[in-house]
């Protein structure tokens, strides 16, 4: 789960510095966009990436949990 996280967590930095380009002037903004629309053989293996982190990233949170219930069945006292 720590890995998918990080992995996404990643994945969001990056998009953030994509978008954060706003500032440096519409001219580059357009640029980044143009780069990621006319890379179509990079785009779509990381959106199928992405995809797939997200899978495994809730496959593990769903899993993790349940070893949590089986390990203690009691709740915690109040």
């Amino acid at each position: 789960m720590a890995i998918t996280g990080m992995a996404l967590f990643l994945f969001v930095l990056l998009h953030m510095l994509g978008n954060l380009q706003v500032f440096l002037g519409w001219e580059t903004l357009n640029r980044y966009g143009a780069f990621l629309q006319g890379n179509l053989e990079l785009l779509w293996p990381a959106r199928i990436i992405l995809l797939g982190l997200v899978t495994l990233h809730i496959w593990s949170a769903i899993k993790l949990s349940a070893e949590n219930r089986a390990e203690r069945p009691t709740p915690y006292a109040q």
